[in-house]
């Protein structure tokens, strides 16, 4: 998470890590890739994830997980986990090409 970088560490680092690992479940690829540690730490701080190859009803779920700012992540993992249920309820089994 990008506040790591500043050492603020609370529960809001395990909000986004698992909008990593439900990007890369979702799309069988990470949210931020590089040719370097560096790039990808970078991009972690700075870059907006493209969601476009994540259902439909799950980019909201991961764009809200994945925020810089974890004010606007979800306040829980419990919230987190509603907000994926819910995404999964409404989704349709489509397999990742």
């Amino acid at each position: 998470a990008p506040e790591i970088s500043t050492g603020n560490y609370n529960k809001q680092i395990d909000v986004y890590a698992c909008g990593v690992i439900l990007h890369e479940l979702l799309t069988g690829t990470v949210p931020f890739d590089g040719e370097s540690d560096g790039e990808i730490l970078m991009k972690h701080l700075t870059a907006t994830p493209d969601l476009t190859r994540v259902p439909g009803n799950f980019r909201d779920v991961i764009a809200r997980a994945l925020d810089k700012n974890p004010v606007r992540r979800y306040a829980s993992m419990a919230e987190f986990a509603r907000a994926v249920e819910a995404a999964a309820a409404g989704a349709v089994a489509h397999p990742v090409a």
